[in-house]
């Protein structure tokens, strides 16, 4: 896989770090960017924040943006982190060259690695899968795995 592939991608109306409509993309080597994109339906994109995400594991990673509830708050990402196939939930920066935030580390049963990770619509659960087809599911009000 080509480690600047895009393996998530998604499309925020406003956000106050753009001035206006953005595009997310986090990419195969753990890079994520934050896009202005003006001028829909065919954006001129241009990079805003440029971020790193920490232990990241390499090209197996996986990775999901929380939607944005909150316009003026930097968006989360839920992704893989390397050792012990935990997932971990980021804050992005609200500036380019800061480093992503770890907001809570989510452990995956047994040590087995994260296959999946997805939110749900309102931005406050995150499903991880792992393997061995098993699936938990992370609160953000409660920080409870279940």
């Amino acid at each position: 896989m080509n480690r600047r592939a895009v393996k998530a991608l998604t499309h925020e109306t406003f956000l106050t770090v753009t001035k206006g409509a953005a595009v997310l993309a986090a990419h195969a080597d753990g890079t994520v960017r934050i896009l202005r994109a003006p001028g829909m339906p065919k954006p001129e994109l241009r990079p805003v924040i440029t971020v790193q995400l920490p232990m990241w594991p390499g090209l197996g990673g996986c990775v999901a943006f929380a939607p944005v509830v909150d316009p003026s708050a930097p968006p989360d990402v839920a992704a893989s982190v390397s050792g012990g196939g935990s997932t971990a939930v980021f804050v992005s920066p609200s500036r380019d060259g800061a480093p992503a935030m770890k907001g809570a580390s989510l452990s995956v049963p047994g040590g087995l690695k994260s296959t999946a990770v997805g939110w749900d619509a309102g931005g406050t659960r995150v499903a991880v899968a792992y393997d061995g087809g098993g699936v938990m599911v992370w609160s953000r009000a409660s920080g409870n795995q279940a």
